[in-house]
């Protein structure tokens, strides 16, 4: 019953990216007993289908979100970071233009003001365009003079007076 519920109502279909209890990967064969999905390891998932029908669903088509942040010097001027960001990200050719690259402030931290990015990939490259995109945006913010600091503290050495 359960996969013919899935058949019927389609709420994803053979190249659909879903995460289910835990698990994502990009529909490969959608069947009456199971759906299976396969990994950008080449991984192949089988979930039976009773344990889709019921739970939360996540579909995000064909592409996957990447999520991250980086730290610049609250001395660095964050307008021109998020400019240098965008631009590094536009130069990646597997980067989807739709949606559009998301960058702005995500925190004031301790020791950094941290830049959010939220863009998009095709889920089977999700790993392999992370790195890449990492690199490209840390010599980038390097060669635009902007300083990526690590967590510093005070310590006050204080010691009693012996007499």
């Amino acid at each position: 019953g359960a996969g013919l519920s899935i058949i019927i109502t389609r709420p994803f279909v053979v190249g659909d990216t879903i995460v289910i209890q835990g698990v994502s990967g990009v529909v490969e064969e959608v069947g009456l007993a199971a759906t299976r999905l396969s990994t950008e390891d080449g991984e192949q998932i089988t979930i039976p289908n009773r344990h889709i029908v019921g739970e939360i669903l996540i579909n995000s088509f064909e592409n996957k979100v990447v999520e991250m942040s980086i730290g610049i010097s609250y001395d660095d001027d964050a307008q021109k970071a998020i400019d240098t960001i965008q631009k590094a990200l536009q130069k990646i050719p597997d980067i989807v233009a739709e949606p559009a690259p998301q960058i702005g402030i995500e925190e004031f931290a301790d020791s950094s003001v941290n830049i959010g990015m939220r863009y998009w990939v095709p889920t089977k490259q999700y790993f392999q365009i992370m790195y890449q995109a990492n690199l490209v945006v840390y010599n980038a913010l390097e060669q635009a003079g902007i300083t990526i600091p690590f967590p510093q503290r005070d310590v006050h050495m204080l010691s009693e007076n012996q007499s």
